[in-house]
């Protein structure tokens, strides 16, 4: 085992626990620090460029910069310049991997920032609801841009591994458990109830506030409507109005934390590599 490889793995195990604090935070709180998302995304972009050393190492330097021009652009609020370093960073990027070539260190600095442009861009759109798991995506993007050497990927195919990198893996079996373990406690809590539902259950309205829900219905002219999943700070209005119209229970989902299937989900990539491994 090479520096390179020793460093790499250093980095995993770092992320890993990294995110099982996250994880924490996420199931008692649901809200997790920054802190965690600076640890991992500094610590990634800084070994990612000690494993660029060699060839292309000037142009894997243009890409690092673009990756924390990116991070610095995420975890903070600078107004006009947040869109200012949003446009340098993915100049920096385009730049490294158009006259870098394709040698595995500029992929390592430069690919992230346009994998990170993806997962906001998704939670732009509403793809992707919460800012602690878009955040938690991009980090790993720029931490863990390529499978490890120890993860036998000899079946599959390069373009594969580039295109459904770790993070979009990551994203990928994250939601996949999430919908499957949302679907099961949903429909136990619902048959309780004397009917069977995938997605959500009938709770008191006056328990909405102590459980970490989302309202699935509203209070429109007097009656009961269906509703898109609300803002978190709508629900108080929405269970106020039920109060009001004497409604005593409503229909909600859960609110999943899913930053812990993206950690499990992270480790089994660490462990198992590419999805495409158990297809190929």
């Amino acid at each position: 085992m090479d520096w390179t490889s020793i460093v790499y793995s250093v980095l995993c195990v770092t992320v890993a626990a990294v995110l099982i604090s996250s994880s924490v935070s996420d199931v008692r709180s649901r809200e997790i620090s920054d802190k965690h998302w600076v640890v991992i995304g500094a610590v990634g972009i800084v070994a990612n460029l000690l494993c660029s050393a060699g060839s292309g190492m000037t142009y894997a330097v243009l890409g690092s910069v673009g990756e924390a021009l990116f991070l610095i652009m995420l975890l903070g609020d600078h107004g006009k310049l947040d869109a200012v370093m949003f446009v340098a960073s993915l100049l920096l990027a385009a730049t490294s991997l158009m006259l870098g070539g394709g040698c595995e260190g500029v992929i390592r600095c430069a690919a992230p920032v346009l994998f990170s442009t993806f997962f906001l861009v998704m939670y732009w759109l509403g793809i992707i609801r919460g800012g602690a798991d878009t955040k938690c995506l991009i980090v790993c993007a720029m931490a863990v841009p390529v499978y490890p050497e120890w993860v036998a990927m000899t079946d599959v195919l390069d373009i594969l591994n580039m295109v459904f990198a770790p993070s979009v893996a990551m994203m990928f079996i994250a939601s996949i458990m999430s919908v499957a373990c949302c679907s099961v406690y949903c429909s136990a809590r619902s048959l309780s109830c004397g009917s069977i539902r995938f997605n959500g259950y009938r709770l008191p309205v006056t328990d909405v506030g102590s459980h970490f829900v989302w309202p699935m219905e509203d209070i429109e002219d007097g009656k009961v409507v269906r509703c898109a999943i609300p803002e978190d700070k709508s629900i108080g209005e929405i269970c106020t109005r039920f109060e009001r119209a004497g409604v005593k229970d409503i229909l909600v989902t859960p609110m999943v934390p899913f930053l812990v299937p993206l950690t499990v989900a992270f480790v089994m990539i660490m462990v198992l590599g590419s999805p495409f491994t158990l297809l190929c």
